[in-house]
């Protein structure tokens, strides 16, 4: 009968144990899941950071060549406000 209780015991602490575990692996999935929506989310933003960078680079171009006629006398500072108004 002794034995039988240590059997017992035994089998309790294995399942206390698992329960343990259980949960432990549930937490960890939880925080996998919300280190992977910022992820997400990081990345759109990201995205569009890298989208808004490249617009402006592009309307710096775009000034840096109107400058450049204007500084060379090939058209005025009124066309270039014209054309910034065009957008």
């Amino acid at each position: 009968m002794e034995q039988r209780a240590r059997l017992q015991e035994q089998v309790d602490g294995m399942k206390k144990d698992m329960d343990e575990l259980d949960a432990h692996i549930h937490k960890t999935e939880m925080d996998k899941n919300a280190k992977d929506n910022q992820i997400k989310t990081l990345n759109s933003e990201m995205a569009l950071q890298d989208e808004q960078l490249s617009m402006y680079l592009s309307d710096l171009y775009v000034f840096q060549i109107a400058l450049y006629f204007i500084y060379n006398g090939q058209i005025g500072l009124g066309h270039l406000i014209t054309m910034n108004n065009g957008k």
